[in-house]
């Protein structure tokens, strides 16, 4: 069930001689996407599984029985064999991969004027962490800042149109959160909006719109991601910081799956659908394995009921993934401030951001140092996004709860 010969065929365009790259947290072992530059044209690779994965087969089977990649803090349960995720799939340094690319013609202010795609073979060179990446971007002396620069100022194009077309980014900050052993959690919080994280962020958005825009040009059924725009007008600024974050949540509301291209609101464009993450989601090795079809024989592969069902389920599937995960990272994180704070009798306070502030219930805040929200009793006299002091009294860790009281 496993392929993992590599072969070329007339349709495949060998790209091993042009300096490629992936960059992704430290330590990724999944490595789906990576990046070319040539001659003035960026290439986007997304390993193409379907090589990998035989349809039909026992893999095959389980992967779409299980939709996704299960990401926990004490467990990472993949929806492909590791053999496969990890090692024949994952585009590593120095190792010769098939790929789906997307060949974009830059123009020197960085917008694009031509795109297609093609079934490619490419070598990663080398693995970059988005620290590293980072750190290249703000060293015009280090040997891969000119090339990094040229992938930056097409992102940036790219992200300026989308926002000119309304395109709304949270940039909430992030916890990671990984038991090492009993009694010793950690905890780290990152932001989303580093140069880096921003670029490949993009890149992966370019990617996933252009297959859309393919799909729809060429009469491929396929699932698209909508969006409406917010019931409520969103105001002309919102606050910093948590208050800001929580004010969008309220107010956008969840994408919806579409057998007919609609606008997504929040990324600002006219088409969206998935096919960047083969390894990590059915929907999309179900949407690529359509799409090197077309590409080799002309004819699509699946029809419009067996696209929609894939994808209508594979939606449920991921959406309870998420909560499963959002559930198990909540529970360590209860973990670490029981182990901090309750077990080691430290009753020091914690800063935090109110959110709100009815007069008539527990109202919701959202801890300075940690994008936690929890509830507590806070004075009238408190206006939302007000700097406050709370205490950590009680962890209710079967039911994921923790209690805080207002500290004056």
């Amino acid at each position: 069930e496993v392929k993992s010969s590599i072969h070329q065929n007339d349709l495949m365009l060998n790209l091993t001689a042009i300096p490629t790259f992936t960059i992704d947290d430290d330590g990724t072992l999944d490595r789906d996407d990576a990046f070319s530059l040539e001659n003035g044209s960026l290439w986007i690779h997304v390993t193409d599984m379907t090589e990998l994965v035989s349809e039909g087969g026992n893999i095959d089977r389980e992967a779409r029985r299980r939709m996704a990649t299960l990401y926990m803090p004490d467990v990472v349960i993949p929806m492909l064999p590791r053999e496969l995720s990890e090692e024949l799939g994952s585009l590593k340094p120095n190792t010769v991969r098939h790929c789906l690319s997307l060949k974009l013609d830059k123009e020197s202010d960085g917008s694009i004027s031509n795109w297609s795609f093609h079934r490619t073979i490419v070598r990663s060179n080398k693995a970059i962490s988005y620290e590293e990446a980072d750190r290249i971007l703000s060293n015009p002396n280090h040997c891969l800042y000119q090339l990094l620069a040229e992938v930056l100022s097409l992102t940036t194009y790219s992200f300026g149109e989308r926002s000119r077309k309304g395109a709304f980014t949270l940039n909430r900050t992030e916890m990671k959160v990984r038991p090492i052993s009993a009694g010793n959690i950690e905890v780290k919080v990152s932001t989303r909006d580093s140069v880096s994280r921003t670029m490949i962020a993009e890149l992966m958005i370019l990617y996933n719109c252009l297959v859309a825009e393919y799909c729809h040009a060429n009469g491929l059924p396929a699932t698209y991601r909508l969006q409406a725009p917010p019931g409520t007008e969103f105001p002309d600024s919102l606050p910093d910081g948590p208050l800001g974050w929580y004010i969008a949540g309220t107010l956008l509301r969840g994408a919806t799956l579409s057998n007919l291209p609609g606008a997504h609101s929040s990324l600002g464009v006219e088409k969206y659908t998935q096919a960047s993450s083969p390894i990590r989601r059915y929907t999309d090795l179900y949407l690529q394995r359509q799409l090197v079809h077309f590409i080799e024989t002309g004819q699509r592969k699946y029809s419009e009921p067996e696209m929609t069902s894939v994808g209508r389920r594979g939606d449920l599937q991921v959406r309870e993934l998420a909560r499963i995960e959002a559930q198990r990272t909540r529970y360590w994180f209860l973990k670490y401030l029981r182990t901090r704070y309750l077990e080691t009798n430290d009753n020091s306070t914690l800063k935090a951001i109110a959110l709100e502030n009815s007069g008539e219930r527990q109202d919701m805040f959202e801890l300075f140092s940690y994008p936690f929200r929890a509830r507590c009793t806070i004075p009238e006299s408190v206006s939302p996004g007000e700097l406050i002091n709370v205490r950590l009294t009680g962890i209710d860790l079967w039911h994921r709860s923790a209690q805080f009281t207002y500290v004056n």
